[in-house]
This record gives C-alpha cells, structure tokens and sequence, in this order.
C-alpha cells in the first residue's frame, strides 16, 4: 500500500533509531556474559514487525488495518493475536510498551518509518539499542558459546526440549530447566511462575511478544538475566539453515 493510503493515527516521528545508534553484537554478549558472571539482573528484548504492530493498536495505526495480514488470525505468529487483544482492551499492547520502557536492552530495525512512529508515540527512546536479527548471531561470538558451556540456561519456548537435546549434542550441556507451554498470554503466569522457581541464573525465551513481557519481569522482579531470544533456536535446529547457523568452533 503506498505511503499516503497508511491510516496513521500518529503523525508525529520526533525519536528516530539510526544505525549508529546500534551497540555492535560482540558488546551485546559481553553484557550478557558479564551480567551472568556477576549474577546481576538484566533483560534484553527485541521489538520486530510483531511487537511493533502490538504497540501500534489504536495508537499509531487502527486495530481493524493491522489485522488484515493473515498472520493476526492466530497466536502462531508472534504468540498474540490482535483480534483477542483487541476484545481484551489490548492488554498485550500495554504490556509490551510497558515492557520496551522497562528493559536494559531493545533490539530494533534502525531507520524504520514504522519503528519511528511507535517510538515516537509512546514517547520514549530506549537507551541501549541493538540489532533486532543480533540474536540469531550470537552463536558466532565466542563468549556467547563459553557462556552456554560454563552455565547452562534455562529455557523456554515451544522448542525448548528440542534445543535442550541440540544443546546436548552440540555442546554436551544440559539446560537448568525446559518449559515448553508457552503459546500466548494466558500462559504468561504459569511460564514466570516456572521460570521463578527454577534454579538458574540466565534465560533463553523464544515465545514471540510473550518474551518481551517476561524478560523485564524475570530481571527485576527476580534479579536474572533473561534473554529473548527470537529465532535463534529455530535457525541452528532447522535443516534449511543448516551450515549456515552453528555455535562457533562446532560447525557440522
């Protein structure tokens, strides 16, 4: 749709994201690795198309134009669906901002018109940002890998258990716990409640806008590095991607 159809509710893009914003992906790590080591809390989210178009309700763009891609008929998408946040009072789209305002970092796509606008309309602009893709190269940072090897995350997700058992094979570590029921936001408080009494000291969420949501939660409520960590278990599992996505010094 050109540019002039877009229904902006927002007219306003005051906080631009530009790429030298950007804090590179080896110091990325380094602030988990640190904050792991020194047991100190931290939480480190990433707001892609998705969490963009959960902010966006009814305060940059309408509800009704978002839902028109087929993606929102489901939580598959991005674990919510627009249609359930919107007869919910968009309970998601507060706490998402709610959540973007609370974390230590934010993963974003610089220069974007429609991350500007979001930015702009909740009128914040987050202080540590980084690529939003970053966590899918994590795997080639060394510290990242020495990270996984000395201290086992916890994780969560739909694919935790299976990348609990690629963990295992690749690295030949077991994960601190697997939690595997989190499919949308009615599952937010068993998941935390899991997450809480699981003895661990880091995190790897994959589970769409509900990471966002956590992560925040788990770091200040609960004084632990938590991790949203986006596709980056599906590209080191999934065979399309294979040769191309491998934690660094074990390549298949």
């Amino acid at each position: 749709m050109p540019k002039h159809e877009v229904p902006w509710l927002y007219s306003g893009s005051e906080i631009q994201l530009r790429p030298e914003d950007l804090i590179k992906t080896d110091a990325v790590v380094k602030t988990i690795a640190d904050s792991v080591k020194r047991k100190a809390p931290l939480s480190l989210i990433r707001i892609g198309d998705g969490e963009l178009s959960v902010m966006a309700q009814e305060i940059v763009l309408p509800t009704e134009y978002l839902k028109k891609s087929a993606a929102w008929n489901s939580t598959k998408y991005c674990g919510v669906s627009l249609k359930q946040d919107m007869e919910q009072h968009y309970f998601m789209r507060d706490k998402c901002i709610e959540a973007v305002k609370a974390a230590d970092l934010v993963g974003i796509f610089p220069n974007g018109e429609f991350t500007g606008k979001v930015f702009s309309a909740i009128g914040f602009k987050p202080e540590r940002v980084f690529y939003a893709f970053g966590n899918v190269y994590f795997c080639f940072v060394k510290e990242f890998v020495d990270l996984l090897i000395s201290n086992p995350p916890l994780l969560v997700g739909k694919q935790a258990a299976d990348f609990a058992d690629y963990l295992e094979k690749t690295l030949g570590v077991q994960a601190a716990g697997i939690f595997t029921e989190i499919n949308s936001p009615e599952d937010l408080e068993q998941t935390i409640h899991y997450m809480a009494h699981c003895p661990h000291d880091w995190s790897l969420v994959s589970a769409g806008v509900n990471a966002d949501i956590i992560a925040p939660i788990m770091a200040k409520e609960y004084g632990k590095v938590c991790i949203d960590y986006g596709h980056g278990m599906d590209v080191l599992m999934n065979p399309k991607y294979h040769g191309r996505y491998y934690f660094l010094g074990h390549k298949p």
